[in-house]
């Protein structure tokens, strides 16, 4: 199939760009000395993250606790090259033609055949025992470490969190007192166990704890609490992406850097040791320089990149996996057309200052005449140092549930044209499709991935 044989829109993922960005981000680590956790709610498809796992990775970041979940749930999965999946398997899944990709094993398609924990939708499955998920067995692939990088206070949550630890090693973010209590008398409640994290505010100013006091009264106490295994600090430098300049992200990066090592120094000397420093950003992982006492990274945009790494400078136009194809359906007048694609599939997040790219994405192929070469185009944006875009590139500048208005460069378009953009924030665009088309950079369709976050309404175990 050809990508002009799409309902558009449609989302695009460049198969051999993603591969390329998964390594080189775990060959950058690697090389810095520390290990990578790659954030998953960038994507929240299991097939990318088993191509983090299967690259190197340490264990898995999410968000939230459907979307681990939806990562232990998938790592039941056993692949298997060329077998046909059972009659009963290809009425349960909701995969392309009956097929998943498995990008771990070079691209190929491949049959699963699914092994799943013994309650409903997968009713009358083999089930895997949790103690085979935490030691590597069926599953394997999520390394037994899942860390949900967001503090969960509510009583069903946590309990649904205990659950959790049945099937995989859990930690979670904490930054009060009150919350680490919740947790100790929940896990205490259900006779288990997790680990915690304390989050660090180094400038963000949202979740998190600045005082050196607070953290290590907080450590102390998860320390002896029940139920808790005190593991660790960890920041979110997301204010990098409002940074004024390249020199400012920079002064950022090396900042937290600062912060984290001076916590952990601080901790030390109480007794506290943090066996994990852990920072979290695309952009300030790419500027690191001295690691310092940093452990662990969770860079999660760096498998897709979009126009708001573009602009800041942080990816080139070749290491742009993530792409939108969409239809012109009016032109209205000469300066505007209007697309068939909006804010309930792209967002709103246009990035602000350096990371700005000037509208919700830059269109660097129309598609004249039909499918061409899905490589970008030099004069779409830049990806040097200062970041920015260039000037004469049609920008999406106006957006809608379901409409998006191209002013910039619109003359060459007609009604009925299909145009591909690299859109602001491609985790948006990920999270919020239905499924993404895997394509060759001939505009061949590989294979289909279908979000399972946003297919099932909800998961049972």
């Amino acid at each position: 199939m050809k990508i002009d044989e799409l309902i558009t829109p449609a989302v695009l993922v460049d198969g051999a760009v993603l591969k390329r960005n998964v390594e080189r981000m775990q060959k950058m680590c690697a090389e810095k000395g520390i290990h990578l956790r790659p954030h998953v709610k960038s994507h929240n498809y299991p097939e990318i993250a088993k191509m983090q796992m299967a690259a190197g990775a340490r264990g898995i970041t999410v968000a939230t606790l459907r979307e681990a979940e939806l990562m232990i749930q998938s790592g039941e999965s056993v692949a298997k090259v060329g077998q046909e999946p059972t009659p009963a398997f290809r009425r349960r899944s909701r995969s392309y033609g009956g097929q998943v990709g498995h990008p771990s094993a070079g691209g190929e398609l491949m049959r699963l055949e699914k092994k799943c924990l013994c309650s409903p939708p997968w009713r009358g499955t083999r089930p895997v025992p949790p103690k085979r998920l935490r030691e590597g067995g069926s599953g394997g692939w999520v390394r037994n470490d899942i860390f949900i990088a967001r503090e969960i206070v509510d009583f069903a949550g946590l309990r649904r969190l205990a659950e959790l630890t049945n099937s995989a090693q859990m930690s979670v973010a904490i930054d009060s007192a009150e919350g680490l209590r919740r947790l100790s008398q929940i896990m205490t409640e259900v006779q288990t166990r997790v680990g915690v994290l304390i989050e660090i505010d180094t400038g963000g100013r949202r979740c998190g704890l600045a005082s050196e006091t607070e953290v290590c009264a907080l450590a102390q106490l998860a320390k002896r609490s029940p139920g808790i295994d005190w593991r660790g600090i960890f920041t979110h430098e997301g204010h990098v992406y409002s940074a004024s300049s390249r020199e400012e992200m920079i002064k950022i990066s090396a900042e937290v850097v600062e912060r984290m090592s001076e916590l952990y120094d601080i901790l030390t000397k109480k007794q506290l040791a943090p066996d994990v420093v852990s920072i979290g950003s695309s952009p300030s992982l790419k500027l690191l320089a001295d690691r310092r006492k940093i452990t662990e990274a969770r860079p999660g945009n760096y498998v897709f990149n979009d126009a708001m790494q573009l602009a800041n400078g942080s990816a080139g136009l070749e290491d742009c996996a993530l792409k939108v194809m969409a239809t012109v359906i009016s032109k209205p007048a000469s300066d505007r057309v209007i697309l068939n694609v909006g804010s309930k599939l792209l967002g709103s997040d246009r990035g602000c200052k350096i990371s700005d790219s000037g509208g919700y994405g830059l269109v660097h192929d129309p598609l004249l005449g039909g499918v061409r070469d899905l490589s970008l185009r030099s004069d779409c944006a830049k990806g040097e140092a200062g970041g920015g875009s260039a000037a004469d590139v049609s920008r999406i500048t106006r957006i809608y549930e379901e409409h998006a208005v191209i002013e910039e460069g619109s003359n060459s378009l007609v009604v009925g044209q299909n145009v591909i953009f690299i859109p602001s924030h491609a985790c948006m665009a990920a999270n919020l499709a239905r499924e993404i088309y895997v394509v060759d950079a001939g505009g061949k369709v590989i294979e289909e991935w279908r979000n399972t976050k946003m297919q099932d309404a909800e998961f049972r175990w």
